[in-house]
């Protein structure tokens, strides 16, 4: 099969002399396509092999790694965002709330003013009778 390939790859070398940059583009762009396929081919096939004994390679345990923290990081952003919910709806009472106060103990403040100076006025009144 190797030897095959090989040979078909060196007729198609010969005649790509004489075409056009363009179509010796496409076919050596083909030939790589192809010469890639099959080294892909060969590493899984290779890869089911050792898969097969067993034993973990090296980058079957970088890629569970990997896929363990890409779980555990779901994990953290799904309590992540519960956590920053309930912050959220917290201040948004406490908001409400503190806007509430605000706007009532200013009506308070208003009023206890306006009752100092009439006190003010009352009590200079009164300083002048004592007087």
């Amino acid at each position: 099969f190797w030897l095959k390939l090989h040979t078909t790859i060196r007729i198609l070398s010969r005649r790509l002399r004489g075409l056009s940059a363009f179509f010796r583009y496409c076919v050596l762009a083909m030939k790589t396509a192809l010469l890639t396929t099959l080294a892909l081919a060969t590493c899984s096939v290779i890869g089911k092999a050792e898969a097969a004994d067993g034993k973990d390679r090296a980058i079957t345990k970088v890629v569970k790694m990997l896929e363990a923290m890409l779980e555990k990081s779901k994990a953290d952003g799904d309590a992540d965002r519960k956590t920053y919910a309930k912050f959220l709806c917290y201040c948004n009472t406490n908001k409400e709330e503190k806007t509430s106060e605000i706007k009532s103990l200013s009506t308070d403040i208003d009023a206890l003013e306006t009752k100092i100076e009439e006190l003010k006025g009352s009590s200079g009144v009164l300083s002048k009778d004592v007087a």
